[in-house]
């Protein structure tokens, strides 16, 4: 592969992989804690270069990260290349299943999913009535908020069952 020519998939790992080391406290904590020259971990986090990370060391870089929307942003990308979602586990709620506050975040979401599609094609969108492709990512990102908080109410669902 030449280049600066890398795949769509290989740009969204690379820029998760700039967010996560951002939020990690950039370079040089992330060179420190994962042995990896701070030059390496750049050209990893350049949309421009195919170099990437161990899984182990994009692991490591998610955890140092603070508590940002969006985190863990480097497994996140990897999940959405395998065409999955991550779905971390369920914080402890008031009610005993946590299920009143997932379906009131999940109808908060719809709320923003409806909205943005509104949006997007109504005649005041970007682009009038088509699609941009800036409100078409958004409406990507919503989907993908969306399809992590109904995995998680699955799993809750699940555990209500004993897991079956």
């Amino acid at each position: 592969m030449p280049r600066g020519d890398i795949a769509t998939g290989e740009k969204a790992l690379a820029l998760a992989t700039k967010r996560a080391i951002e939020a990690a406290g950039g370079l040089e904590r992330c060179s420190a804690e994962t042995s990896i020259k701070k030059s390496q971990l750049s050209r990893c986090s350049s949309v421009n270069e195919p170099d990437s990370i161990t899984i182990r060391d994009a692991i490591t870089i998610d955890l140092l990260g603070t508590r940002v929307e969006g985190q863990p942003f480097i497994l996140r990308a990897y999940c959405r290349q395998l065409g999955g979602v991550f779905v971390p586990m369920p914080e402890p709620q008031d009610d005993a299943n946590g299920l009143t506050l997932s379906v009131v975040e999940l109808a908060g979401e719809l709320g923003g999913l409806s909205d943005s599609i509104r949006e997007a094609i109504s005649g005041q969108g970007e682009a009038g009535e088509a699609v941009s492709p800036r409100e078409r990512d958004a409406i990507r990102a919503d989907i993908q908020t969306m399809q992590e908080t109904l995995a998680a109410l699955d799993q809750r669902m699940l555990a209500m069952d004993g897991g079956r």
